[in-house]
């Protein structure tokens, strides 16, 4: 049967509710939601019948002097399943998981850039393909993540020429279900509140670098100018006003000192210049410099390339404390390969212990996720869930 848009969007605030949550009883979901008792008692037993949501006994607070313990309910894992994507430069990874997140099978092809820029969207598809052909459970949804927006036009809206050819609508129509897209920082966004049994309730913000940088901000349960290109480029912030040229135009931006490829791009030129370095032991005129290259260097005491590492921290750090001034956000994550190397995360602690101010208010919570290739996929996967199930107006 056909629900109205209003009932759509009352069934949807409540099943949000109960993933934002973990755990919940009808009553404080009434509550939380605006929903009266009756019509939260209503849309619940829907979601039982469908097999979406289930009982979890009583909850084990106080029993109240009158009236009965409340009945706990939450997501009823393997309910259904979707495909999550991520697109970068290097290389496609696919997630194939439940509706709670939980994942069954993931694969990353690795890619040359070349490849990307001749033949990108026909490479994806294949891979797609193949991935799928491991996959043995009915796929509901694919959400697929992207290094720039998407605003309905079948591209990647960036200003790396890259992604000047990979054409979104052909992959979309290459496909008999549902295909959806977003930035890839917004999309792990989303997937830290879904997936987070009611850990990540609040508002928080979601800091993700790797070759470029970028931010997003969970305000009340949605992102914050996900349709506003400048929304979230953190990598264009002004670090230092007479720094280097960066490749939107201005001096001193953050990605500048602190991307992957700025770090290796100095570290590379340190290496071919006369300067004494470490690296000029790895760099033989062929190899091409990573950022465990980069760690070696620094585990090995390389005086350059620890002054590359601890610049780009202290201005991490400046951009933390200053977003933590203008931003209502109890926590922010921060996802990066560059804290794969445990000293520098300990060096990141140790500026914001020592640079943090002693303002009126509790101060954010600053959490280091563990850096993982796969978590923009894992945000695919969210994606493609809320859109399916749990936005409001379907477009």
């Amino acid at each position: 049967m056909k629900t109205s848009k209003i009932q759509h969007r009352l069934r949807s605030s409540v099943l949000e509710q109960i993933y934002i949550s973990g755990e919940i009883s009808r009553t404080d979901i009434a509550t939380a939601t605006g929903i009266t008792p009756a019509t939260t008692t209503s849309i619940t037993a829907d979601l039982i019948q469908q097999g979406i949501v289930e009982e979890i006994g009583e909850s084990t607070q106080v029993k109240p002097k009158v009236g009965r313990k409340k009945k706990l309910l939450s997501i009823r894992e393997a309910h259904s399943y979707y495909i999550g994507s991520e697109i970068s430069e290097r290389e496609f990874t696919y997630t194939l998981a439940d509706n709670l997140g939980n994942i069954m099978y993931q694969k990353e092809y690795t890619l040359l850039i070349s490849e990307i820029s001749e033949n990108g969207h026909q490479l994806y598809i294949q891979y797609l393909s193949d991935f799928m052909s491991f996959c043995d459970r009915p796929i509901t949804a694919i959400g697929i993540c992207l290094p720039g927006r998407y605003f309905n036009e079948g591209k990647v809206h960036t200003n790396n020429p890259l992604w000047k050819n990979f054409n979104l609508d052909i992959i979309k129509n290459s496909l008999s279900i549902p295909v959806f897209f977003s930035n890839n920082v917004n999309a792990m966004s989303l997937a830290k509140r879904l997936f987070s049994k009611g850990e990540n309730k609040d508002n928080f913000i979601y800091f993700h670098f790797r070759r470029g940088m970028h931010l997003s901000y969970m305000y009340e349960g949605r992102i914050y100018g996900r349709t506003n290109p400048n929304v979230g480029e953190v990598g264009h912030t002004i670090v230092q006003a007479d720094g280097e040229i960066c490749e939107c135009g201005k001096r001193g931006c953050l990605q500048t000192y602190a991307s992957e490829s700025w770090l290796i791009k100095k570290a590379t030129l340190l290496a071919e210049s006369n300067v004494s370095t470490f690296l000029k032991n790895i760099l033989d005129g062929q190899t091409e410099l990573t950022l465990n290259h980069l760690f070696l260097a620094y585990d090995y005491g390389d005086g350059e390339i620890i002054n590359l590492f601890h610049q780009a921290i202290k201005y991490i750090v400046q951009v933390l404390l200053n977003l933590g001034n203008l931003i209502d956000a109890n926590k922010i994550f921060i996802h990066s390969p560059l804290f794969n190397h445990k000293t520098l995360e300990i060096e990141l602690h140790r500026l914001l212990n020592e640079f943090s101010s002693n303002l009126i208010g509790s101060p954010q919570i600053i959490l280091v996720e563990p850096y993982d290739d796969f978590r923009g996929s894992l945000g695919g996967v969210a994606l493609a869930l809320y859109k399916t199930t749990l936005e409001f107006e379907r477009q």
